[in-house]
């Protein structure tokens, strides 16, 4: 501003910001994994592909102090207004909108119930794991559910897909607000899931996103 301070920069948790990725004409967007602060410091999950352009950028040309325009707020998936239990699905790094939202919670006096399942490809995609944990430290009800779709041997946890592992008999027992964010088909599975044991004491929130994140419905 006029005074030369930086204003915070205001988002809900849960929207998402695009990014520029120097040197290019290309563009990417990436959901916030924190909530809004003083320091202005934001935070982002982000997948390296094998042959991705801002995956190529963080390798290879990325440095401190380089300057990376953004726009953002972006985005109409965010937290609600939290007056009944909650059910946070979330698809690789569409975790990250999920962060900022926990986040929130943890700080409530009387946080809801909050239920997340977390999936991904391999174990090695797993992340944000102690932060995860932590969680539920801060919230009295909280339960967390990884689950990996090509498990190794040595994983002892829940493997497959999300909708395999969801409990028709616990979602029966009270209405709840079940936010989704992450690949079309992980969605697109979990809606059908719904339907087919007609689950419908439920408000459902979604994003999905593609792997290269350029596109958000």
């Amino acid at each position: 501003d006029a005074s030369g301070h930086t204003k915070q920069l205001d988002f809900l948790p849960g929207q998402y910001a695009r990014l520029h990725i120097p040197q290019t004409e290309d563009w990417r967007s990436y959901s916030f994994a924190n909530r809004p602060n003083a320091q202005n410091q934001l935070q982002f999950l982000i997948r390296l592909l094998p042959d991705g352009v801002m995956s190529n950028y963080l390798r290879e040309r990325c440095q401190v102090g380089q300057t990376i325009m953004m726009e953002a707020p972006l985005g109409s998936f965010y937290l609600r207004e939290v007056e009944r239990p909650l059910v946070f699905i979330a698809g690789g790094t569409g975790l990250s909108a999920f962060l900022g939202m926990l986040d929130n919670i943890a700080d409530q006096p009387n946080p809801p119930p909050v239920h997340l399942y977390y999936g991904v490809n391999t174990e090695a995609d797993l992340c944000e794991q102690q932060r995860l944990m932590a969680y539920g430290e801060r919230i009295k009800d909280f339960s967390y559910h990884p689950i990996v779709t090509k498990a190794s041997e040595s994983w002892t946890g829940k493997s497959g897909f999300i909708h395999e592992h969801l409990n028709k008999e616990q979602l029966d027992e009270r209405s709840f607000d079940m936010y989704l964010c992450g690949p079309p088909p992980m969605i697109e599975a979990v809606k059908s899931w719904l339907d087919t044991h007609a689950i419908d004491q439920c408000h459902v929130y979604s994003e999905k996103f593609l792997q290269s994140n350029t596109a958000r419905t």
